[in-house]
């Protein structure tokens, strides 16, 4: 056996020996990692910047190459976004994509004018025909949305429970 057809992976440190007829191993057998070049960084015999130079076109794009104003605004936002998230009693998830919704005050929407046929009957109108709401915006995709607040909910359901009693 020569030197060409034992090698040992950088990765799992195993053996490898690979047919001559078939050549060498593309991707270690044992843990599937590349055996190739491009992720290993030679120690000795090159200047040190051929190898950052070299290392820089491998990477791609850095966090260096966005302007310094783009990630301190990025930054301030989030930081900012999770400072009222952490402070706020109201929560909500956004319905399109999940993440917590920042809680932007309470919407009186007016009075409501013409009640459903099915209400009718009733005596009085839901909710005092009012619609006090929670708003919310997602800090992620900058949807808004609205809720009832607690006291209009608590209200609601003691207005369905004694209709129906």
């Amino acid at each position: 056996m020569n030197e060409q057809e034992a090698l040992i992976c950088p990765w799992c440190h195993t053996e490898i020996v690979w047919d001559e007829d078939l050549g060498p191993e593309e991707q270690c057998p044992h843990c599937l990692n590349d055996l190739g070049d491009y992720r290993s960084v030679p120690l000795t015999g090159e200047d040190e910047e051929e190898i950052e130079a070299e290392a820089e076109e491998h990477v791609g794009p850095s966090v260096s190459d966005a302007s310094g104003d783009e990630l301190y605004t990025m930054s301030a936002y989030e930081a900012a976004s999770r400072l009222l998230l952490d402070r706020q009693e109201v929560l909500a998830d956004c319905i399109a994509c999940g993440q917590e919704m920042i809680h932007i005050g309470q919407i009186a929407t007016g009075t409501i004018v013409q009640q459903p046929v099915s209400l009718q009957e009733w005596n009085h109108p839901l909710l005092d025909g009012k619609l006090p709401l929670d708003a919310f915006i997602c800090p992620t995709c900058f949807r808004v949305d609205t809720k009832l607040t607690d006291p209009a909910r608590v209200q609601f359901v003691k207005q369905l429970t004694q209709r129906a009693e």
